[in-house]
């Protein structure tokens, strides 16, 4: 049975979904990266925006990454809507414990990440 374009490029997202191709993250010896939440982007994150939403819950705050070229993109976002937020380095958040769903892409890294993810 003949497949479709539409089957097949859903075939090859979800392969990427459950990991089946290769990212930085599987070579990078157990040194994970925060990646940028903006749609698309697979840049290593450097800002943290951190909003709750007061009308839903109180207390819980979200946290979106952020590279250099979407910080102020998601920092708008979130103040256009009136949401309290802050900005804070991500070197001020816990460091990941594991994979992103995102790879990250090996071009946004200092030379200094990558020499300690070993690449």
């Amino acid at each position: 049975m003949r497949r479709c374009a539409f089957w097949k490029a859903l075939e090859n997202r979800g392969a990427r979904l459950l990991g089946k191709r290769p990212t930085i993250d599987d070579v990078s010896e157990g040194k994970y990266f925060h990646v940028c939440s903006a749609r698309q982007c697979t840049e290593v994150a450097r800002w943290a925006v951190i909003w709750r939403n007061p009308k839903i819950h109180e207390a819980k705050e979200k946290t979106w990454m952020a590279c250099e070229g979407h910080k102020e993109f998601l920092t708008r976002f979130v103040a256009l809507r009136d949401f309290p937020h802050r900005v804070v380095p991500v070197s001020e958040i816990p460091a990941p414990d594991g994979p992103s769903a995102k790879p990250v892409d090996p071009r946004s890294l200092t030379a200094e990440e990558r020499a300690e993810a070993g690449l």
